[in-house]
Formats: structure tokens, C-alpha cells, sequence
């Protein structure tokens, strides 16, 4: 009989060593997201990161955890008109998305098949769980990979993205819309800053990007080569149905670099003719006329800065067809940059850039269609 209380004890023992050991070698959130072992992962723990809530996801807890995958957020994303770059850049909203995939306590499928509702870590919001004709879901999004055990829980792979009304309301396209452009002919590819993240890296130089849908506000943004941390940010707002070009003119040599805040008209174009929104980015060029098929069509259009009141950006409408565009140097008559054949079609809303320098001038010209009410 002692024989086997000590043996009893010994067992005890190495039992009370191994366990503890077992649950210390279960992989962290972040290891078993990154592993590709249940799935890929990366925009998860990308936001996770830019909302500043790695070390949250790696505490004490014990925390059950709701993890979409990267097929559920690019879904997501494209049905609302988004990018992740915007949305990366909203650290406050993706701070709050997250704490309501996050559920304090272990729950397992066993635990949940029965459909309770939790709170979950954003504001005691809650989720409700289900299980019927064998689909198991939360919110009504399918939970495709249950009881994945971690170091401080328990993680749950869902096929979709979950979000509160106000969450959603915030994440719904408001028809505010912004894009960049590169106009600074020596700064080689920049970086792009928004409220001190970077949204668009290595933009090259005479590049306009794509329409991004942006939340009305007041947005800090930066333009740096590639690489380089902002020093200072230029603030902005946009409003509801603002369309902004964001545009970098200047030059490093002359250390120059500033950003333009240019409105452009999207309402509807008259019937049978184009809107043309004119803007100046060659900062050693003086004041430039720009004519088609011989008529001035503005003249005396300054480089941003140079005239108070001035921004080198200038709105005119004109009957569409085919044009012999030329930029002139004002009072010269020199033919700085000459495009013909040049054709605008009508109902577009067409941007034109003279960029470059003096020497070797070049213009970017993009056609964006205003929507429809």
C-alpha cells in the first residue's frame, strides 16, 4: 500500500510538471495566424498591428477569438468600395472592429452549439452563436474551422467580417473620394503618409493613382521619398462628396516638396461637352497659357504659391472632340508642350498636369466619368 501511494504521489507530480509545460508550448495568436497552418491571415494581423493591439491579443486572457480570414476581407472590402490601405490607415475603427472579435473567456464548439450570446471586449457588444442543419455561425457568418487552441485560448476561423450598426455605418462608402499625385520631377518614388501611417508607398513620379473612398475629415498627410520618415504633415479636410487630388509638386533640390489640395468639380457635365481641370506642376516655369486649336483657353495659370490666392489649378468647360492642346509660356509665346490630337469625350471629367521642368515638360491626363445621382 505505500508502494503505491508513492508511486500515486510520483504520477501526481510529473502530472503537475507536464500539464503546465503542454499548455506553455501551444503556439501565441499571432504564431498560429501567421503559420498558414488554419489559413492565411495576413490582413488580421496586419490590422491587429496598426491598431496597436498585438500585445492585447497576446495577454493573460483566457480570450476566445474570432478570426476572418483573408478571403472574408478582401470580399468585405471589395463589396464596400474599399482598400486595405485606407483602412489600415483608420487605426481608432480598427482598434474598435477588432475588440468585437474578441470574446473574454475560453469557449469552446461544445460550449456553443447550445446558440448563447456573449459580450465580446468593444463595449459589452454582443455576438450570438448557432447551430443549425449542421452550420455552425456567429452573427449569421459561418464558423469554418472551430476549436483552435493557443497559449492564453481559443481561436475560431469565420468566413466573414463581423461589425456593429455604427461600425458598418462607418465602413459604408460616404462618396468622399481621394487620390495622389506624384508631380515632383527629382524626388524619385515617394511615400505616402496619412495621419502619420504609410497608405501608398513608392509612388512613382508623373503617376495618378486610383479614386480611393475616403471618411469625411480632418487628415494629416506627408510626401516623402521612399523610405524616408515624415519630418512635418500638411492638414486637410474632406468633406461629404468631395472628390481631392492630393498633389506633391516641388523639387529636393530646391527643397521644395509641397502638397496641393485640389477640389474637382464632379457634378454632371452639360450634354455634349467636358469639363477640363487644369493644374500647373512645373515649379521653374512662370506663369503658362494654355490654348486648344489656337484659343486661349486659360491664360496667366501661376505655379501653386507663387500668387496669393493662387493654386495653379483652373476649371473650364468646352465642347468635346478632337484638340490641338498647347501650354505656352505666358507673354513669350513660346510652345512649351504641344499635344495634338488630343480627345475629349464627351460627359468626362478630364484632369490635365503639365509636370516636369522647363526643359523636358510632359503632361498626365486622366478621364474619371462623375457619377450619376
Amino acid at each position: 500500500m505505500r508502494k503505491f501511494l508513492s508511486l500515486l504521489l510520483v504520477a501526481l507530480l510529473m502530472l503537475t510538471a507536464v500539464f503546465p509545460a503542454l499548455a506553455q508550448e501551444r503556439p501565441t495568436v499571432t504564431d498560429l495566424l501567421g503559420s498558414g497552418d488554419i489559413g492565411s491571415f495576413t490582413t488580421l494581423l496586419a490590422a491587429a498591428e496598426a491598431a496597436d493591439l498585438v500585445d492585447t491579443l497576446l495577454g493573460e486572457g483566457p480570450f476566445t477569438i474570432l478570426a476572418p480570414s483573408d478571403e472574408a476581407f478582401a470580399a468585405a472590402l471589395e463589396s464596400l468600395g474599399l482598400t486595405p490601405e485606407f483602412v489600415l490607415g483608420q487605426p481608432e475603427l480598427l482598434s474598435q472592429v477588432l475588440l468585437y472579435y474578441v470574446i473574454p473567456g475560453r469557449y469552446f464548439f461544445r460550449n456553443l452549439a447550445a446558440g448563447p450570446t456573449l459580450e465580446t471586449a468593444f463595449n459589452r457588444e454582443s455576438v450570438t452563436f448557432n447551430l443549425e442543419g449542421g452550420v455552425f455561425t456567429v452573427n449569421g457568418v459561418r464558423i469554418s474551422n472551430p476549436d483552435n487552441l493557443v497559449a492564453n485560448g481559443i481561436v475560431h476561423v469565420i468566413d466573414g467580417v463581423l461589425a456593429t450598426e455604427a461600425q458598418a455605418a462607418l465602413l459604408t462608402p460616404s462618396g468622399a473620394k481621394l487620390r495622389v499625385g506624384h508631380f515632383s520631377p527629382d524626388a524619385g518614388a515617394v511615400d505616402v503618409y496619412v495621419d502619420g501611417r504609410l497608405s501608398l508607398e513608392a509612388v512613382e513620379f508623373g503617376t495618378l493613382g486610383e479614386w480611393m473612398d475616403v471618411r469625411p475629415g480632418v487628415y494629416d498627410f506627408a510626401v516623402v521619398p521612399t523610405g524616408t520618415e515624415p519630418s512635418g504633415s500638411f492638414k486637410t479636410n474632406i468633406a461629404e462628396g468631395d472628390w481631392v487630388t492630393l498633389a506633391a509638386t516641388g523639387t529636393v533640390a530646391q527643397d521644395s516638396i509641397r502638397l496641393n489640395v485640389l477640389r474637382e468639380d464632379m457634378s454632371a457635365v452639360p450634354e455634349n461637352r467636358v469639363r477640363i481641370s487644369l493644374f500647373h506642376a512645373i515649379e521653374e516655369a512662370g506663369p503658362i497659357d494654355v490654348t486648344i486649336n489656337g484659343q486661349l483657353l486659360v491664360g496667366a495659370l501661376r505655379y501653386p504659391g507663387t500668387l496669393d490666392g493662387n493654386d495653379g489649378f483652373d476649371i473650364r468647360e468646352v465642347g468635346a472632340g478632337t484638340y490641338d492642346v498647347q501650354v505656352l509660356l505666358s507673354g513669350s509665346g513660346v510652345v512649351a508642350l504641344d499635344l495634338p490630337n488630343t480627345q475629349f469625350v464627351a460627359g468626362q471629367n478630364y484632369f490635365v498636369a503639365v509636370v516636369g521642368t522647363v526643359g523636358l515638360p510632359s503632361a498626365v491626363v486622366d478621364a474619371t466619368l462623375p457619377p450619376t445621382e
